[in-house]
């Protein structure tokens, strides 16, 4: 494995999203944007995502700063450093490391301020993200370290296994089948498939277990989808383990895709919107759980 590019002007290792070198400034000759597309896209939707999630620590600074100065410069603070660490985590490694333990923090946090009552609940959404980026982790940090992934990770989709007999069990009642997972915040509702496996019924159900407790506790609270498509979801998770290749509701999420984000990849504008919209979230039962007095 190569690696790091070094820059021709000071020699020193670089990331190869750097375009220009961060210690003398001079080009490195190294695109920013040319090593993996797929990889790119991810850097920046997170960066996006999280900046728009760190404009409530704006606003929370601005109320704590009418309550008690000492909270209010505290959460101004905090909310500097995670907008800085949101900009730099999409190109250094070390960044994206830092990212990583704040979100989790951030969890820890919430749910010290808010157990044991039922709002504590909500530390499960930055803890999501947290667990998010140590899964994009083994993409994330060869593209910024300036490793090369190793051979023959692919960076398409699976394709759809043909039918064979129960993959668990060998049963031949069997269906190519993929749990279907719904999770909503505020205005958003997101419904997708899993992975497509050959299982008989029993086996399809089991798989659909956590998709189902998932969809369960975070799929209702969208508006207008969030109730529909939860209902669809667990209805089809409980009875056949989820969507077939030939279901209607596969079919329809197909064709939502393309309309909505199947011809052209969303934009950062839409990746902050939806981190407003879950930081949003989290202001709200921060606020009424403490209603903004330190204790």
């Amino acid at each position: 494995m190569s690696r790091s590019p070094r820059c021709v002007s000071c020699g020193r290792l670089i990331a190869v999203r750097w375009r220009r070198c961060p210690f003398c400034k001079g080009l490195t000759g190294v695109p920013s944007h040319g090593g993996d597309a797929f990889v790119d896209r991810k850097l920046d939707t997170f960066r996006a995502f999280a900046l728009g999630a760190a404009v409530w620590f704006a606003i929370g600074a601005a109320f704590l700063w009418m309550v008690d100065v000492r909270w209010g410069v505290a959460c101004a603070c905090t909310g500097a450093a995670f907008a800085l660490m949101s900009i730099l985590c999409a190109w250094n490694a070390k960044a994206w490391r830092a990212a990583e333990a704040i979100w989790l923090g951030f969890a820890c946090l919430e749910l010290a301020l808010l157990w044991p009552r039922l709002s504590g609940l909500v530390a499960l959404l930055p803890a999501l993200v947290a667990l998010w980026m140590v899964r994009a982790r083994r993409l994330v940090l060869p593209r910024l370290e300036g490793v090369p992934p190793p051979e023959g990770r692919a960076r398409v989709p699976p394709e759809v296994p043909a039918w064979s007999p129960c993959t668990a069990c060998g049963s031949r009642e069997s269906e190519v089948v993929a749990p279907l997972f719904c999770v909503s915040i505020g205005v958003m509702s997101f419904r997708w498939a899993g992975t497509f496996r050959s299982l008989c019924l029993p086996h399809a159900r089991g798989a659909a277990v956590l998709p189902t407790l998932l969809t369960a506790c975070f799929g209702w609270w969208g508006i207008p989808w969030g109730l529909m498509w939860t209902a669809q979801v667990l209805e089809l998770n409980l009875t056949v383990g989820g969507a077939c290749l030939d279901s209607d509701v596969l079919r329809e999420m197909r064709e939502r895709e393309a309309l909505e984000g199947g011809i052209e990849p969303p934009t950062p504008l839409t990746d902050a919107t939806y981190g407003l919209l879950f930081g949003l979230v989290n202001f709200i039962v921060l606020a009424v759980g403490r209603q903004w007095l330190p204790r």
